[in-house]
């Protein structure tokens, strides 16, 4: 019985990281594509002739996906002290 509680907790503890790494993957990737289109929303605002707009895009694009990335590092969770 104490072999059986064992195995569900290393298969608990398994999923629990395997869904926190694929969380993390899909929010860098939705991460990557918002940078890729205000890039793009960028190149295509300064080929149209709007510098300036397309400056201030691509500029708020980057400080606010370089401070979302750089923050959410420090902001990791506590971890639980042991009893």
């Amino acid at each position: 019985m104490a072999e059986d509680n064992n195995r569900h907790f290393q298969t608990m503890d398994t999923l629990s990281l395997t869904s926190a790494f694929r969380e993390r993957r899909r929010g860098q990737y939705f991460g990557l594509i918002i940078g890729l289109a205000g890039f793009a929303a960028c190149v295509a605002g300064f080929w149209l002739g709007y510098p300036e707009p397309a400056a201030w895009l691509g500029g708020t694009t980057i400080v606010s996906l370089v401070t979302i990335f750089i923050t959410g590092r420090f902001m990791r969770p506590a971890k639980p002290s042991s009893p």
